[in-house]
């Protein structure tokens, strides 16, 4: 508790070191979009901008997404994603600045075993994949591996410690 203390002061202080935090932004729901939603006000579409459709589709996340896909899988396309941000993905989504690429949240998935033939064909549809070992299990690209405890930056097509 002592040696927190000294530092967060420190941080605190007027020295010119003290700004460490990176650029960035607070995303999530469109506050601005979500009011005039709620209160109905000019904003809405005009009628020739109405569409009919048999299914909505709220929020474009992952959640969302998968309902779609499962959907054109079907060969049903009577249907519509409605989103209020920008951009579809939800806290799957990734940015990028001037260093480098990076993921909103951390989202892992275990390696599927050679029966659950739904996620490795959405694995194999991304281009996870490398093919499949000699007892029918999944190879994943190496890009795309997490392993523990190592620490490993990927980078130009190889692993680095």
């Amino acid at each position: 508790m002592f040696l927190g203390a000294p530092l967060a002061a420190a941080a605190c202080g007027s020295s010119p070191r003290r700004n460490f935090v990176p650029d960035g932004e607070i995303v999530g729901q469109s506050v601005a979009v979500g009011h005039r939603i709620r209160e109905f006000s000019s904003h809405l579409p005009q009628p020739e901008k109405y569409e009919e459709k048999s299914i909505v589709i709220v929020g474009a996340g992952v959640a969302g997404l998968s309902a779609a896909r499962y959907l054109k899988r079907q060969n049903i396309h009577d249907f519509i994603i409605v989103e209020l941000e920008r951009e579809p993905g939800g806290t799957a989504r990734s940015g990028s600045s001037k260093l480098a690429g990076y993921p909103w949240g951390a989202h892992y998935l275990p390696l599927p075993f050679k029966e659950n033939a739904d996620l490795i064909d959405l694995l194999e549809e991304m281009n996870l994949t490398e093919g499949r070992d000699n007892s029918g299990e999944i190879i994943v690209r190496e890009e795309f591996l997490c392993r523990e405890p190592e620490e490993r930056v990927f980078y130009k097509g190889r692993w680095y410690e």
